[in-house]
């Protein structure tokens, strides 16, 4: 048990330390799109990994995963996109807001079918963006283009969760706790 309270302290220390202070907003270039909502960028702060915020593209391994990937990769790859970063999820990618030529990448997304506004991340979102998003998706949803032409798309987080392992889980019982941590240090554990 006391081995275990170590990794678990040494664990926080570690997730608090990497901390970084958001918001930032920078030019970048497009080296990869990993998913239809995951891409790596490389600019002033090196090569790192962007989740695109608002927008939940279905996993690779569900139906239009493949097609999702493919529209995000005719989109962004190899272009210079102006970032917004706003936090870090649980797996280090930084949730952002990519714009290329002025078009919001994650809103084209939602608005071709191609992803979900994704309740989850919409307050990353300017709070006039949020209602874009969701009205995207319902002009899609009504015109059955992208993964609404499918009889009853499984949203993403939804797949995710039916799929999770036993690593998984306890993942994220563990990022669960990290957070209660930051809310308390911050002022807000109660």
């Amino acid at each position: 048990m006391g081995g275990f309270i170590v990794l678990l302290l040494l664990w926080l220390v570690r997730h608090l330390s990497r901390r970084r202070r958001f918001p930032f907003v920078f030019e970048a270039k497009v080296e990869h799109v990993c998913d239809g909502d995951s891409i790596i960028v490389r600019g002033r702060f090196g090569r790192v990994k962007l989740r695109i915020a608002g927008m939940d593209a279905p996993e690779t391994a569900q139906p239009r995963g493949r097609e999702s990937e493919r529209r995000l990769r005719a989109m962004l790859q190899g272009r210079s996109v102006k970032v917004r970063s706003v936090a870090a999820d649980r797996y280090g990618r930084w949730v952002s807001t990519v714009t290329a030529d002025g078009v919001d990448a994650g809103l084209v997304m939602v608005e071709e079918g191609e992803a979900w506004a994704y309740r989850t991340y919409l307050w990353a979102l300017p709070k006039e963006a949020r209602g874009r998003y969701l009205a995207a998706e319902a002009r899609a949803m009504r015109a059955g283009r992208g993964l609404w032409a499918e009889r009853s798309p499984e949203a993403p987080w939804l797949w995710r969760r039916r799929h999770r392992t036993i690593l998984q889980r306890i993942l994220d019982f563990f990022w669960g706790i990290g957070r209660a941590v930051r809310r308390f240090f911050r002022g807000g554990g109660k």
